[in-house]
């Protein structure tokens, strides 16, 4: 897995956070406080695999984690519909200025997400499936790009099977094997997996219960650092 750092949380410093070390340096956590989205829209996911139901079944895994970590997001299917009214489909919403969905709707934050990967991937004894999610979220203000990341989630099939019979049998059992496992695989279990991995790099938003003790420690920091009685490490 490539994590792709994000462009105001370089060093999230989750550590210090989570101890309380009072000589931690918060000004990471306060340069992006300053400009933390309170609301997301979600735009439907650009799709650059096969797979025709990727950018539908991702939709439904992305709400979920965000909400949980303390930020409101806009319904999709209510975006997607507005959407449509305005003669905007799918994929067409990724050239809608970003600063229109602050105007129009009021949200602080686009979540742009490419699939890259939603594949299976079939050997003689084995599948692969595959996910590649890349996120982006983006300032409404600024239009400009304010945490990133991709992730790969991957699952594979390759138990060792006893087949009787000659060389043949034995090939053909292997593959439908891997078919049926790959067939089987559950891509929105994967997905979600993704997306887990992805949004806990993202500091609490003011609906996470952890968000009010962060501030009160990065206050409790800049205070320290005013008055010149401490310095960030």
């Amino acid at each position: 897995m490539r994590r792709l750092a994000s462009l105001l949380l370089l060093p999230l410093l989750s550590g210090c956070v989570a101890s309380g070390d009072a000589t931690a340096d918060y000004s990471a956590e306060e340069a992006w406080y300053r400009r933390a989205p309170r609301s997301v829209i979600v735009l439907p996911a650009r799709n650059d695999t096969t797979a025709v139901e990727a950018g539908r079944l991702f939709i439904s895994t992305i709400s979920k984690p965000l909400v949980e970590r303390g930020y409101y997001v806009y319904p999709p299917e209510i975006v997607a519909e507005i959407l449509r009214r305005e003669g905007i489909y799918d994929e067409q919403a990724w050239d809608v200025p970003p600063q229109n969905f602050r105007r129009y709707l009021g949200a602080d934050a686009v979540l742009y997400v490419r699939i890259e990967n939603w594949d299976t991937s079939y050997m003689v004894v084995a599948s692969s499936v595959a996910v590649t999610l890349e996120y982006r979220l983006v300032d409404t203000v600024s239009g400009e790009t304010i945490w990133e990341d991709r992730e790969v989630v991957a699952r594979s099939s390759g138990d060792s099977v006893q087949v009787q019979g000659d060389a043949i049998s034995w090939l053909v059992f292997s593959t439908v094997s891997a078919t049926v496992t790959a067939l089987t695989t559950d891509y929105v279990t994967l997905a979600n997996e993704a997306n887990s991995l992805a949004v806990k790099d993202i500091l609490p938003g003011v609906y996470n219960p952890s968000y009010h003790q962060l501030q009160q420690e990065i206050e409790a920091w800049r205070k320290s650092v005013n008055a010149g009685t401490g310095e960030g490490r």
